[in-house]
């Protein structure tokens, strides 16, 4: 197996890449070489796990829009660049550093790269393509390829869609649906997890792990915990952890500050892991715009930590409203997910029940779960002939 990784190290899709090796690596079945973009502790990472990294410095040609308009033309420039330069090297690169006639599989992780492509028409390898976001709704991204959806449809045999809701959304683009396969992203539960203590407090702990990006929905969660305080002061507290925009963090902390809501929401970034941190809270938050997935629901269910999530993108596939969590309407905002959070801090049983659920429910979205199905895949795609990748 050789595999394509983002140029980004962080993040749900590199975490689900280095899962999905270690589960096939643990099947004494398959060996995994892996081409990133850069050196980092994600290769380090890999190479501890057993698998091979290559460093190739390819580039992507779908490319996440910034924030901030005045960004755009610097950051097309210079992506681009990157781009053009990962072209004319990281083909090389890869052709020297692996022999891809001991190749069954390519597997490109994210859909915003084409080196996959590329190797897979000059070698006639199976390409597999991992749909892991909806990158034009959610990243607001722009290509450097004419057509990118064609593209792509063009460069790849199968796809591997993460949910329903991410299948369906690339299939309306124009993807040929009979060629994606939906296979729930999964989640390598910690087998040092604990599981959240009931507890009867007076404060109720809230928990976001989606940072400080906009599309995540951080700015939800925040000014509904100020709506609460008006209401019901002393009741809840906010711990935001991840990693996101400066100038996104720092807007927030100017408005819990104008608020005065120090001591109340509490901004740290990133965790290394969020095993330790998710059992010492009362409920998790989830309040992302068009979500592929959502890696952070599983992780709260596993702790026995009730989430409150959108009803937008994946979560409704996770998060069935009054089982194994609450769902607020994102078109409501704040003001709707503050109602559905007073609704677990008014009921402490409420909360006990769901957790509870929520725990059981997390074991169907595991890593192991998510593998089975991809390697499912890489089986039937090599007893039948493959579509003739086209790369431009």
């Amino acid at each position: 197996m050789v595999f394509i990784a983002d140029i980004a190290t962080v993040g749900g899709a590199a975490e689900a890449l280095e899962e999905l090796c270690h589960c096939l690596i643990g099947t004494s079945e398959y060996r995994c070489t892996v081409l990133t973009a850069q050196d980092s502790p994600f290769n380090k990472r890999l190479e501890d796990a057993g698998v091979r990294t290559v460093v190739t410095h390819h580039g992507e040609f779908l490319v996440a829009r910034p924030q901030a308009n005045w960004k755009v033309p610097v950051k097309w420039t210079l992506c681009l660049a990157e781009y053009v330069r990962g072209l004319m090297s990281a083909v090389h690169e890869a052709e020297k550093a692996v022999d891809f006639d001991d190749v069954d599989v390519i597997h490109t992780n994210v859909p915003r790269n084409d080196l996959g492509m590329m190797l897979a028409s000059r070698h006639s390898i199976p390409h597999v393509v991992h749909l892991r976001e909806c990158s034009f709704s959610h990243f607001r991204c722009w290509s450097y390829r004419r057509d990118p959806v064609g593209y792509l449809a063009r460069g790849a045999d199968a796809f591997v869609g993460i949910s329903q809701y991410v299948t369906r959304y690339w299939a309306k683009l124009g993807l040929p649906s009979e060629r994606i396969c939906t296979v729930y992203d999964g989640v390598q539960i910690s087998e040092s997890c604990d599981i959240a203590h009931y507890e009867c407090g007076e404060v109720i702990r809230l928990l976001f792990l989606g940072g400080y990006v906009e599309a995540k929905g951080t700015r939800d969660a925040v000014v509904a915990v100020a709506l609460i305080e008006k209401m019901f002061p002393g009741r809840v507290t906010l711990d935001v952890y991840g990693g996101g925009l400066i100038e996104f963090r720092e807007e927030l902390e100017r408005f819990v500050r104008s608020e005065g809501l120090d001591g109340v929401v509490r901004f740290h970034g990133e965790t290394e892991n969020v095993w330790a941190v998710i059992p010492a809270f009362d409920i998790g938050l989830a309040c992302s715009v068009d979500e592929g997935f959502g890696r952070t629901v599983i992780e709260f269910q596993a702790c026995g930590v009730p989430p409150v999530v959108s009803d937008s993108g994946a979560f409704p596939e996770l998060v069935q409203d009054g089982i194994n969590g609450l769902v607020y309407e994102k078109a409501g905002g704040a003001k709707a997910l503050a109602k559905r959070i007073c609704e677990l801090v008014d009921d402490p049983f409420l909360r006990h029940r769901l957790g509870l659920e929520a725990e059981v429910s997390a074991q169907r979205f595991t890593a192991e779960k998510s593998a089975e199905g991809v390697m499912a895949l890489y089986d039937d795609l090599l007893e039948t002939d493959h579509y003739e990748v086209e790369v431009e």
